[in-house]
């Protein structure tokens, strides 16, 4: 058994060092960081378009909203004739303006999608080309962009289902059910999504029966070596959260604290990918 434990030991040490090396290469850090940065400039420029679109909505929502609650009458008697065309008025004017958020929400969801599989799929292939995988890019993107559309629903399903279960479990104002606990448990149901999530990235030069066999024997069968990268991996990141906030609070300026996260986030994540695709060649 200790036998076993110290070649997963050194197994984990040396892909982190090979991984190390890999993604430590000039050319390949500028091409991953040039996809990532991509990624995030145009995302910001597509939200901040959107938000000025969106939230004047919300606003006007909110007042109409409030009017309505002031047009009906306290004591639950039907209204006049002239309050209750106005309120009619109120409420086609609400459904009208729902009706333009949304719309702008699900094309802020949809460019938002497209940006991530184009951009994002083209940082893992980026990874995959750098471990010498054969797919081409255009394959790669489909691959991506089918199982980012597979793990958005998931995440949305799961949302949906802690936010129906604090609905339920809330009964005249008192939860029936912790608020922190269902923050944890929906918190441990996304990082175990990520963890499959991750590694699917990860077998995506396979075709799509490959792919299962590697995702499962990675994943599951081989959840021993596959989690402790994967929980390095969450520890890096939580250790650059927290070197973030620092940042920030010490009062450094936005830009400042922008680029700095911009300058040790992007190597950090080509190197992760790197890192998640040799731990699955090692298990493979």
């Amino acid at each position: 058994m200790s036998q076993k434990r110290a070649k997963h030991a050194s197994g984990f040490a040396v892909e982190l060092k090979e991984s190390l090396l890999d993604s430590g290469r000039i050319s390949f850090l500028a091409k991953s960081a040039l996809s990532d940065l991509s990624f995030f400039v145009l995302f910001s420029i597509a939200f901040t378009w959107f938000f000025q679109k969106i939230a004047p909505l919300i606003e006007q929502i909110n007042l109409l909203m409030s009017q309505l609650g002031g047009s009906m009458p306290s004591d639950y008697s039907m209204p006049d004739k002239e309050s209750f065309g106005e309120i009619v008025a109120q409420y086609q004017q609400v459904t009208d303006l729902a009706h333009a958020l949304f719309y702008y929400l699900a094309i802020l969801i949809a460019v938002t999608f497209l940006l991530w599989c184009v951009f994002q799929g083209t940082s893992w292939w980026i990874a995959h080309r750098k471990l010498k995988h054969e797919v081409s890019w255009l394959q790669f993107i489909k691959r991506f962009s089918a199982a980012s559309l597979v793990y958005a629903l998931l995440t949305a399903v799961i949302l949906l289902i802690i936010a129906q279960i604090s609905r339920i479990t809330s009964f005249g104002g008192i939860g029936l059910i912790d608020t922190r606990t269902l923050f944890y448990a929906g918190a441990i149901a996304l990082i175990a999504l990520s963890y499959f999530a991750v590694y699917t990235f990860a077998v995506l030069d396979e075709g799509f029966r490959k792919m299962l066999r590697a995702l499962r024997k990675t994943a599951v069968s081989s959840w021993k070596k596959s989690l402790p990268p994967f929980i390095a991996v969450l520890i890096i990141l939580g250790v650059f959260y927290i070197v973030m906030k620092a940042i920030a609070y010490s009062g450094t300026d936005v830009f400042y604290t922008v680029l700095a996260g911009l300058i040790i986030f992007l190597p950090m994540a080509a190197w992760i990918r790197v890192y998640m695709c040799r731990t699955v060649n090692n298990i493979k």
